[in-house]
């Protein structure tokens, strides 16, 4: 009789527990649901906000299958915004158009060695033309090898970049740049100059 009480007690305590359980993980979903709307009602009125802008962004510096056997590169390039049909032809600086509208310019690296890994580099510094420069430093395990990286730039929502320089997939963004191929290699690798041919 003992054993069977003890058996009911044991069978009422886990109930309990399986109760609270979920009640715990109810509320939790629901926090997440509510979380998770509020950041597509956010996103939602980013592009709505977005939705008459003219904002266009281009690497110029360094070119496509550009080659290099230094690990640090110096990133040129424009940012062209008009935030609405007044701006068309206007004398207003880029540089100003962007910081009124919270709009930031980023630059990402990809070693293509490496999944679904972007790094977040220095801030550009732009002019009032929208020409923008900033350093950006390739990452090779092997400095040996010939490493590729992606490299683009992003006009970015201010505030909306996660902590840290790694990041697993790029931000949400207004507009992005072309992307240009930078390859990491050593100077041996380099092809070797026919001495014949002169300079």
């Amino acid at each position: 009789m003992m054993i069977a009480s003890i058996k009911a007690m044991s069978i009422r305590h886990i109930w309990k527990v399986i109760i609270a359980l979920s009640v715990v993980l109810g509320i939790f979903a629901s926090v997440i649901s509510i979380w998770t709307f509020s950041k597509i009602g956010d996103l939602r009125d980013l592009i709505d906000r977005a939705h008459n802008w003219n904002l266009k962004l281009q690497i110029t510096e360094p070119s496509d299958g550009h080659r290099t056997s230094d690990r640090v590169l110096r990133v040129i390039g424009y940012v062209n915004f008009q935030a609405s049909a007044t701006d068309i032809g206007s004398e207003t600086k880029i540089n100003l158009l962007l910081e009124e509208n919270e709009i930031d310019v980023v630059c990402y690296i990809h070693p293509l060695s490496q999944n679904e890994v972007w790094y977040l580099q220095h801030a550009p510094i732009i002019d009032q033309n929208g020409r923008f420069e900033c350093l950006v430093f390739l990452n090779s395990n092997n400095p040996d090898l010939c490493v590729g990286h992606q490299l683009v730039a992003l006009a970015v929502p201010r505030g909306q970049i996660a902590s840290g320089t790694r990041h697993p997939s790029l931000p949400f963004y207004y507009a992005p740049s072309n992307v240009i191929l930078v390859k990491a290699m050593n100077e041996a690798n380099f092809p070797k100059r026919d001495k014949n041919v002169q300079k």
